[in-house]
């Protein structure tokens, strides 16, 4: 984007953005930390280099979100809309759950080559992360809170990062490098060794930093040590389109459509970035008899996409104080295309031609939780997802939308 564009779509998301209604009267609990704001800079510098390991390294990543070993490719899971879209194929495939929903035997086929516990025995469970527990679409900000309200305590926190508290030692295999399989699994599966970029040492070090930048304990509520006051909304919204399923064999024809659009919106104090991710492959192979019944003609259609764009985004929030309802405003750029999708066409007769087409990003939708009821004033967070079936020309494609909002301001009481 050239200078002048970018100053133009930054005046107009400064001209769409809305006003922050009066202060609300209903009740509101007031945010609790005892650090000072020079502490709490010192404390948010620290995890920031934290989160940038464990945001990035698939070693953390994956487990916590990035591979969804329940379903085939990437993407939603149908049967869990909750769950995070998978960046990632698991290797061995979809594996199905257990009657009682658990998948531990069905892993450890594969991954029985665990660390060994604290006290020196086997570890013998592998699994994912919870939900509540996943890195995938998430700050440095929001990974913190998560950080401190699921361990609860500085030495917690720590001892999770170290050998999982001498439990199922996942923190040492990650740092192993070989995903918990053994040698025929990795021979089999083409697996390298992949360590983390730094050395668990090195990692527990920036951990202890955080810690020790906010005096050794985890003060305060769970904002405090992982952001500093700001007045304006900062947060993170998701939104997710997965379409898959729609695939077929005919006598004349075979198809197969999948698609997958992300819009990933991150603010801090009212202004960050959009960023849309399309992908999709859409293939159709037709066939056909000559006039004398005997040779069969080809032809066939083939749609890639593969497009990725950041841009500059606004966030604020108009809000009913009497009603007590509110409204989150999305500035951003209008309509535009975000990149090219390639289009080839193939024939008998006429050989392969292609092209290449614009682009454009799919909208948020103007429902909850982008409004609603706000119970509040500082805080708006909600999510809801849609699925469909029975579609397109199968009949057997579905579609899976989700939106995910976690929005927050210190507000005046900060």
């Amino acid at each position: 984007m050239k200078r002048d564009d970018r100053k133009y779509v930054l005046n107009l998301l400064a001209g769409l953005a809305l006003a922050f209604s009066p202060a609300l009267s209903f009740a509101q609990r007031a945010p609790s930390c005892p650090l000072a704001e020079e502490q709490s800079k010192k404390a948010v510098d620290a995890f920031a280099k934290v989160a940038a390991f464990v945001l990035t390294e698939p070693r953390c990543v994956n487990c916590h979100g990035g591979v969804n070993p329940y379903i085939d490719g990437t993407g939603l899971n149908p049967t869990d809309p909750t769950a995070p879209a998978s960046l990632k194929e698991h290797g061995g495939g979809a594996i199905p759950k257990n009657t009682d929903g658990t998948i531990e035997a069905a892993c450890l086929k594969c991954h029985n080559h665990m660390a060994p516990k604290r006290d020196g025995s086997s570890t013998l469970q592998w699994f994912t992360a919870t939900n509540v527990h996943s890195f995938v679409d998430k700050n440095a900000t929001i990974l913190c809170r998560q950080f401190k309200k699921s361990t609860g305590s500085a030495q917690e926190f720590l001892g999770h990062l170290t050998d999982d508290n001498g439990g199922n030692n996942f923190a040492q295999t990650a740092f192993n490098g070989d995903r918990g399989l053994g040698e025929a699994d990795l021979e089999g599966f083409g697996v390298t060794i992949q360590k983390p970029s730094i050395a668990k040492p090195a990692f527990i070090q920036l951990a202890e930093n955080w810690v020790n930048a906010m005096g050794g304990t985890f003060p305060g509520d769970e904002n405090c040590g992982c952001e500093l006051t700001h007045t304006e909304w900062s947060g993170m919204i998701h939104y997710v389109v997965d379409s898959k399923g729609d695939e077929g064999h005919e006598q004349w024809s075979d198809w197969s459509n999948r698609s997958l659009s992300m819009i990933t919106i991150d603010v801090e104090n009212g202004v960050g970035t959009i960023t849309y991710s399309v992908q999709g492959k859409d293939v159709v192979q037709n066939r056909s008899r000559g006039a004398n019944g005997s040779k069969v003609y080809h032809g066939s259609s083939t749609t890639d996409t593969s497009v990725q764009k950041t841009l500059p985004a606004r966030i604020n929030v108009l809000i009913d104080p009497r009603a007590r309802t509110y409204m989150v405003s999305l500035g951003q750029p209008l309509v535009f295309a975000i990149g090219k999708k390639h289009v080839q066409n193939c024939s008998d007769a006429n050989g392969c031609q292609g092209a290449d087409l614009d682009v454009y990003p799919i909208t948020l939708p103007p429902r909850a939780p982008l409004s609603g009821t706000l119970q509040d004033p500082n805080r708006i967070q909600g999510s809801a997802s849609v699925k469909r079936g029975g579609l397109r020309r199968s009949h057997k494609g579905i579609s899976i939308e989700t939106i995910s909002v976690d929005l927050w301001r210190s507000g005046s009481s900060r």
